[in-house]
């Protein structure tokens, strides 16, 4: 540990102090780097005004938050300024808590790619509709979202407080997710909504991703199953056991699950030609397929 550093955490961070000088030559060095995929600069004139005149009267300026590790050799560009930066296995990254910095590489491929949007649903004729996410409403704090309640458990919740309709809903959804791919479907990735702003309904579908495809993801669902997380144990059973413990008709659920399943297998070959996926992420997600039984009607 050098001079002026802190230990916060021995396995997590350390805090050290820097002079404006010692972080410029550090610039120059190539040991810091700057992730490709950025939110647009939000500055003004002004506010680079300000803070050149903090520096210069000596003011605390803030905190810089690095990630340490490796880089390749490369030309650095930082605004006009051009840098041969070598190759490193101890570079700092800027990593802001507001940007993309600290997603896989393969998501670089993005930058010149659509977009998905989805309109607000929580919006009308200019009035704010309320939501409120199941991790909320669970009592968890963010950090928690991925654990407090299974998909079993939300779907009693759901059928409880949102009635039949929303219920059924929700397994078709559930169903949606596994198909594609979507390993990310935790609690603050489900919503209630209250269109009367008294009684509660499940919210529109929002944040479906397709995890399986990206590189560098971890391989396991949001919540468990039939108390298992690995998408490789998920059969109709499991997902016809979540009715069953919520209270609801089993027979009704597998009629819910196999229509699902149809009603994808059925949509797809109009998607495929799309450019929305490359054909290799259509190979990794049929292959993730093949391994899930409850998705094997997909791929026969």
């Amino acid at each position: 540990m050098g001079i002026g550093e802190v230990e916060v955490d021995a396995q997590h961070l350390t805090a050290a102090r820097y002079k404006i000088e010692d972080l410029l030559r550090l610039v120059q060095q190539g040991r810091v780097r700057i992730p490709r995929v950025q939110r647009p600069l939000r500055w003004t004139g002004t506010d680079v005004e300000r803070l050149f005149d903090s520096i210069y009267r000596g003011f605390p300026v803030g905190t810089l938050l690095f990630w340490i590790k490796d880089a390749d050799k490369e030309v650095v560009r930082l605004g006009p300024v051009t840098i041969e930066a070598p190759q490193l296995t101890d570079a700092s990254w800027v990593v802001d808590g507001h940007e993309l910095g600290s997603l896989p590489p393969s998501f670089e491929r993005l930058r010149e790619s659509r977009v998905y949007v989805i309109d607000r649903f929580d919006r009308e004729a200019g009035r704010q509709i309320h939501i409120e996410d199941l991790n909320q409403v669970v009592g968890n704090w963010p950090e928690n979202k991925y654990r407090g309640l299974s998909y079993e458990g939300l779907g009693r919740l759901l059928l409880e407080i949102c009635g039949d309709q929303d219920f059924w809903e929700y397994l078709r959804r559930l169903v949606f997710n596994i198909a594609v791919g979507n390993e990310d479907s935790h609690l603050k990735n489900w919503s209630l909504i209250y269109p009367d702003r008294a009684n509660p309904r499940l919210a529109p579908l929002y944040d479906v991703v397709s995890t399986v495809v990206i590189p560098g993801f971890t391989r396991e669902s949001a919540l468990k199953l039939g108390g298992k997380r690995r998408p490789q144990t998920f059969d109709v059973e499991a997902v016809v056991r979540v009715a069953a413990k919520a209270g609801a008709s089993a027979e009704e659920a597998r009629a819910v699950v196999d229509a699902m399943l149809e009603r994808i297998r059925a949509a797809e070959p109009a998607l495929r030609p799309q450019p929305w996926l490359t054909t290799d992420e259509w190979a990794t997600l049929d292959a993730y397929r093949g391994s899930v039984p409850l998705l094997r009607p997909l791929v026969a």
